[in-house]
């Protein structure tokens, strides 16, 4: 009997402290993010593109541009690369990103129009080409 008075004075002191050293441990686990904020432009005309695949290597992390080509990504501290992707331009991968608890690091993407060929020219290969698979597939 004495034993258990003895155990609820202990629980009933000590419980304030555990809370106390609880929330302050969760909070330093929980609680640590950076951002990777930046703005993906063409690379001759610099103007703003909209609907950009942004993804963070190593991560499933993936968002798209705005429509001013803009993009913020909440992620917990670390060095990363950035990959931005849209169809008619390169892909490219940015050099390394030290990210840091409560910080912002602000990164500019520039891309670069996929050179495109002649669409009359691109055409006639591609109407060859299925010609070409077409007579070839009936052949059995």
């Amino acid at each position: 009997m004495q034993a258990n008075l003895l155990l609820m004075a202990l629980i009933k002191i000590l419980t304030p402290y555990l809370l106390v050293a609880f929330s302050i441990g969760t909070h330093n686990v929980y609680g640590q993010t950076g951002k990777i904020r930046g703005q993906v432009v063409d690379a001759q005309t610099e103007e703003t593109l909209a609907g950009v695949d942004i993804s963070v290597q190593g991560t499933k992390i993936k968002v798209l541009t705005d429509m001013d080509g803009n993009f913020t990504i909440n992620i917990k501290p670390g060095i990363f690369k950035v990959e931005a992707s849209l169809i008619s331009y390169e892909t490219i991968v940015t050099g390394t990103i030290e990210v840091k608890n409560n910080e912002t690091d602000e990164i500019k993407i520039k891309l670069n129009p996929v050179n495109v060929v002649n669409s009359k020219e691109a055409g006639s290969i591609i109407l060859k080409q299925l010609i070409t698979e077409n007579t070839d597939s009936g052949r059995g």
